[in-house]
């Protein structure tokens, strides 16, 4: 940025744009009916970026050389049990992404370094009490808490319905949580 303003190619030259490190595309989801897309960035420990995909729940990988150019970027997992990405988190103790499902009122862990994807909580419709999910959209670990700020606005498709009287942080206790045998 110290050499000005960054002008990046056109789409039909991206790959050569030194800038250029990720492609996205949003498979369109019927029940949804919308095109959302980029949302999400974490970085993992050894460096590769990780982004979501709002609008279809794929989770992208971009790996990076030595010298900070693009090696390779593209789909890390994508599974149709889960159609929204929204807020995703790092965790370096356990080597997982926690990933909040907005659409489903959930919340996914993709296992490191393979992609396995599990879930840790889903819920129906609430407004929030008893620190259920109400449509979450990030995470963030404090300790061995999964804090989930959730974003409570109905969108088409979700499983959020309806604004309530309260907004509402829901709290996950992580301190047990084991990889899964099928992920080590």
């Amino acid at each position: 940025m110290n050499k000005g303003v960054v002008k990046l190619l056109p789409k039909d030259r991206c790959e050569k744009d030194p800038h250029f490190f990720m492609e996205m595309h949003t498979k369109r989801l019927i029940s949804r009916g919308d095109w959302a897309g980029a949302d999400g960035l974490t970085i993992d420990s050894e460096g590769n970026l990780y982004s979501g995909n709002f609008g279809d729940g794929t989770l992208y990988k971009a790996t990076f050389n030595p010298d900070g150019t693009k090696k390779s970027s593209g789909v890390f997992v994508y599974d149709g049990r889960w159609t929204c990405c929204d807020g995703i988190f790092y965790d370096a103790k356990r080597n997982c992404i926690f990933i909040t499902d907005s659409a489903k009122n959930a919340i996914h862990i993709v296992w490191l370094p393979e992609g396995k994807l599990t879930t840790l909580w889903e819920n129906g419709d609430t407004d929030g009490a008893n620190g259920l999910l109400d449509q979450p959209c990030e995470p963030a670990i404090r300790g061995n808490d999964l804090l989930i700020v959730n974003f409570d606005m109905p969108f088409p498709g979700l499983k959020n319905s309806r604004y309530d009287k309260f907004h509402t942080i829901s709290v996950i206790d992580i301190s047990r949580l084991k990889r899964p045998k099928s992920a080590q």
